[in-house]
């Protein structure tokens, strides 16, 4: 790209971010309406969800970009929890690099996975070599390090990361199905929700959600519910871990996975679907509201550095 380019580029994003906020961010109050069916109030925002949006909009937090880099935040964990705890629970990693181009397919041991840093939903699975298509792979990640991740969702933290494609290895159950992803929603370092994610890549992505205890929630989302998972035996040392992740921060989700018996990391995550996520009862979402205190009440207090 021409500096030319990437100077138009510069502009035509500044100039969008400024217009967004001279108009008062209409675009996410639209989209916040259509998805839950009231106003959103940024300068006292009380439901879980408004909060997300006033996160994503003021919430300058320099230990967002950390987090939020899925490969910065492997030492994060290493600082938090020591180097032989982080390790346990890291997934391999194989490669990262800023060129696509560079990575070394014959010297990676399969399954493997490859996904951007900087961004979220966006991964491939590799578990035969011989069947792909390595032109391909590397044309599809270069798309992805080419786009700013949650620009026009005001998903700020995501645009400080320096940009890298990852390879990790495949997690897999015994019967060769992706593991189940348990989401700790956890608030000033206590966790208030579970989201337990099942077949999360074959097109029928389920739900089970519970409360802290494991006690199983009737609180209906976007996504259908799913079969009643039973309690991991080491569940409190999962607890435990989100707990320990989350207690640096007003809110934060931890997503985990437990494979025979063993846990590993997978993401932190600040803007959880962008704050788009619905609940019913909707009294649900003033709940979880409630155990978020925001860094200022008023939304004016902090400086938009966008």
């Amino acid at each position: 790209m021409s500096s030319l380019s990437k100077i138009n580029r510069k502009i035509k994003k500044n100039f969008f971010a400024f217009s967004q906020k001279l108009l008062n961010y209409p675009k996410e109050k639209e989209i916040f309406r259509k998805k839950h069916g009231y106003p959103l109030d940024l300068k006292d925002p009380h439901s879980f969800t408004e909060k997300i949006v006033w996160r994503k909009i003021y919430d300058r937090n320099p230990l967002f970009p950390v987090i939020t880099d899925k490969l910065m935040v492997r030492d994060y964990l290493r600082q938090k929890l020591g180097v032989i705890t982080a390790d346990e629970i890291l997934i391999p990693l194989y490669f990262h690099h800023a060129d696509p181009a560079a990575i070394p397919f014959d010297d990676l041991p399969v399954p493997f996975v490859i996904k951007p840093n900087h961004s979220n939903a966006k991964i491939i699975f590799i578990e035969d070599k011989n069947e792909i298509n390595r032109k391909e792979v590397i044309v599809k990640c270069r798309q992805w390090l080419s786009n700013t991740h949650g620009f026009r969702r005001f998903e700020w933290a995501y645009q400080k990361i320096n940009r890298e494609i990852l390879v990790e290895k495949m997690l897999l159950e015994d019967d060769g199905m992706i593991p189940n992803d348990y989401k700790f929603h956890v608030f000033h370092g206590k966790c208030k929700r579970i989201a337990v994610c099942s077949d999360r890549f074959l097109g029928g992505r389920r739900v089970t959600a519970y409360d802290e205890n494991w006690n199983l929630s009737n609180v209906v989302t976007n996504d259908p519910g799913g079969l009643d998972i039973p309690k991991p035996q080491n569940f409190p040392k999962m607890l435990a871990l989100a707990e320990k992740l989350g207690e640096d921060l007003d809110y934060v989700r931890v997503d985990l996975y437990n494979i025979r018996g063993r846990i590993y990391f997978g993401e932190l995550t600040i803007y959880p679907l962008s704050g788009d996520g619905t609940y019913s009862p909707k009294e649900f979402d003033l709940e979880l509201g409630s155990y978020w205190k925001l860094p200022h009440k008023s939304a004016g207090n902090l400086k938009n550095k966008r």
